[in-house]
């Protein structure tokens, strides 16, 4: 029997898109488990299946009755006696635990007996006794359920299905969390491959186009002390040689046009559960200028320029040294501007890592900024390549490049929604940049960095902000998506310089006659 069905699902939040589902039906006794990243959208598909959200374009048909256990809200219904006898709950108490809290709202849930069960981290504030308890009460449901859970073991032991929300999309895997595990390190190491051999072979073709272009732009010029015959055949000469490069030029555009896109690998799942879930209250841009200037010893920076940092996004501050990437940065720190959008909480990497206690350990440091669990600290200083006995040694005994490792956890482990970096990677070797690119990508916040680093950049950024003299230009895409937009019009300029030389040298020619 259809118990649900989900119809043409294309949800954002502003410019943020959440989730898009072509179709989904869900059946009759099926115990179906809701896996993503923080932030990915798990708990707004199950407010749009429980008819919460309204979607348009896009249908959530209930062929049944319905019961959700929902965070943050108390129980829909008066759990009965039976439940509340189950689940140990009590009524009426005042000041109740988080536990206790839990085991009301689930007795609340179960209470119905029959329907569509929701359940939204269901075992929040339970203790293991309590855990088994729901796994039971699971199991004997009368009727389909689906639960977002972050406790693996529950998921392996109650779902025959598993429904994964990847970079907005739904991944329908007809079998257990234990076989979906499987899978996943599969189509993870095969994404990996795959997109780092795109990143590769785009980056030789780009870097061919641009010895190509520069070779065209050499040949132009005409050498000094010579006569004008001889400067008219040369640069008849340089025509041909310059229209087979920029042909040659054309010819490698083309080729990266047609180069199929790889997509970014997912976040890893552990690492992105170790980071707190972003708000749901957060306005729609973490941060907009609109036609500001900067200036900065005497010195104008910008003029009347414009920008703005969709929330969720990582953006990228390109430009020459000494433009005033980092004096922007600084600017949007600062409160009585109001850069940064209201109820938006702002982060900022300190050069000299004066937020740092050099007497503490790196597992100290990050616990001082953080309300995240041991555990989850853990998670990202091991990513970041501080594991083991490493996290006790105190901060002042670590080099420069750990000491920037731990500000840098220190600050994605806080409760910042916006994070600004000033050239993070430097002190870093490869493999620990690799490795922040990494966890950057799967922190669930907005992102705002200044780097050189192109391949850093490459495996973190989805939009580019360009210095343009005094202006800034927003490009979507990772530094090789600019690179390639920017070529592209270089090569229509040069093939039309190109063609005007033609024309040129081919009136020299007629005189020379």
């Amino acid at each position: 029997m259809l118990a649900l069905r989900l119809t043409n699902i294309d949800f954002s939040y502003g410019a943020r898109k959440i989730i898009k589902i072509p179709s989904l039906a869900v059946y009759d006794g099926e115990r179906v488990g809701l896996i993503g990243i923080n932030g990915s959208g798990k708990s707004t598909m199950l407010d749009i299946i429980a008819g919460l959200i309204e979607t348009n374009p896009g249908r959530a048909d209930l062929f049944m009755g319905i019961s959700y256990f929902k965070q943050g809200i108390k129980g829909s219904a008066a759990p009965n006696a039976e439940m509340l006898s189950y689940f140990d709950a009590k009524e009426g108490l005042v000041n109740p635990s988080g536990g206790e809290q839990t085991r009301y709202k689930l007795a609340s849930a179960f209470s119905q007996g029959s329907g569509l069960l929701l359940l939204d981290e269901p075992t929040t504030n339970l203790d293991l006794d309590g855990i088994l308890l729901l796994r039971e009460a699971i199991k004997a449901w009368d009727g389909p359920v689906v639960i977002v859970t972050h406790d693996e073991a529950l998921l392996s032991e109650v779902c025959g299905r598993i429904l994964a929300i990847r970079a907005g999309r739904l991944v329908d895997f007809p079998g257990g969390y234990d076989a979906w595990l499987d899978e996943e390190e599969v189509i993870k190491d095969r994404a990996a491959h795959e997109y780092t051999a795109y990143l590769k072979q785009r980056r030789h073709i780009l870097r061919a186009m641009q010895e190509a272009m520069a070779s065209s732009k050499a040949v132009k010029k005409v050498p000094s002390r010579m006569g004008n015959s001889e400067a008219r055949l040369h640069k008849a000469q340089s025509t041909e040689s310059s229209e087979k490069l920029a042909m040659r030029a054309k010819a490698l555009l083309s080729r990266l046009n047609r180069l199929k896109a790889a997509p970014r690998p997912v976040p890893d799942r552990e690492l992105a559960m170790a980071f707190s879930s972003p708000s749901a209250d957060l306005p729609r841009f973490a941060a907009i200028a609109q036609e500001m200037d900067l200036e900065v010893g005497g010195r104008l920076l910008l003029s009347k320029a414009s920008f703005q940092l969709p929330t969720g996004t990582k953006t990228f501050l390109l430009g020459p040294n000494g433009c005033g990437k980092t004096s922007l940065i600084r600017r949007m720190e600062e409160k009585g501007d109001r850069i940064v959008s209201r109820n938006v909480r702002v982060a900022t990497m300190e050069q000299d890592l004066a937020d740092l206690d050099d007497s503490s350990s790196a597992l100290d440091n990050c616990k001082a900024a953080s309300k995240r669990g041991e555990s989850s600290i853990r998670t990202v200083l091991a990513r970041l390549r501080i594991a083991g006995d490493m996290v006790h040694t105190p901060v002042g005994m670590m080099s420069g490049g750990e000491r920037m490792k731990v500000s840098l956890a220190r600050l994605m482990l806080s409760e910042a929604d916006l994070l600004m970096l000033d050239e993070p990677t430097n002190h870093m070797d490869i493999e620990s940049s690799r490795a922040l690119a990494e966890v950057l990508v799967a922190w669930p916040g907005t992102l705002l960095a200044a780097s050189h680093d192109r391949a850093f950049i490459d495996s973190v950024a989805d939009r580019i902000i360009v210095w343009n003299k005094d202006k800034l230009v927003t490009h979507e895409g990772n530094y090789s998506d600019y690179e390639h937009e920017r070529l592209g019009l270089d090569q229509l300029e040069m093939l039309a310089s190109d063609m005007n030389r033609a024309y040129e040298a081919s009136k020299a020619i007629l005189e020379m006659k």
